[in-house]
């Protein structure tokens, strides 16, 4: 998939979301989970915006084109480089994919799809941040673009493995 980089921290792909590569090192290669060995992510990032949920909109490409300028714009006057681990673990399943995140939290977000909404015209709710780190299938994702799709796909578990990151 085409990307670009379009902050020093920041990538954007040509399907409609932008985010922010990570390392977070020290992890084990598996962890066991209700039953369900998965494996470590290749790669982490954090989503920081999608509009993946808009892409049967007949304007979806000027969105994605105003979404990806206005975050840019943002970004020159507001740290979105910043995140912090929230202690929170999320068993995330949908159909058979099934994937760990780490919650994590970024200032100013909300600014931000405020500024997305006012600007863009595009009504999305602000995403929860978090981080893929395991999946059952190698390196697969489950997106999670809105506190109800948090709420209804995953819930809370207890990895000891991972409690120092």
């Amino acid at each position: 998939m085409t990307h670009e980089q379009i902050t020093d921290k920041h990538s954007y792909f040509e399907d409609g979301y932008i985010v922010m590569d990570v390392e977070l090192p020290d992890m084990p290669d598996t962890i066991e989970v209700e039953g369900h060995t998965l494996q470590r992510k290749h790669e982490f990032h954090v989503t920081m915006v999608s509009v993946k949920q808009v892409k049967d909109r007949p304007d979806f490409d000027e969105l994605k084109d105003k979404v990806k300028q206005v975050f840019v714009d943002f970004a020159a006057t507001n740290d979105l480089t910043q995140f912090r681990p929230t202690g929170e673990y999320r068993l995330v399943t949908r159909g058979e994919r099934m994937t760990v995140v780490m919650m994590v939290t970024i200032g100013a977000m909300d600014a931000l799809f405020d500024r997305i909404r006012t600007e863009v015209g595009l009504d999305i709710p602000t995403q929860p941040t978090h981080i893929t780190i395991y999946s059952l299938q190698p390196d697969v994702g489950i997106s999670l673009n809105s506190v109800e799709q948090v709420a209804a796909d995953s819930h809370v578990v207890d990895i000891p493995e991972l409690a120092n990151l």
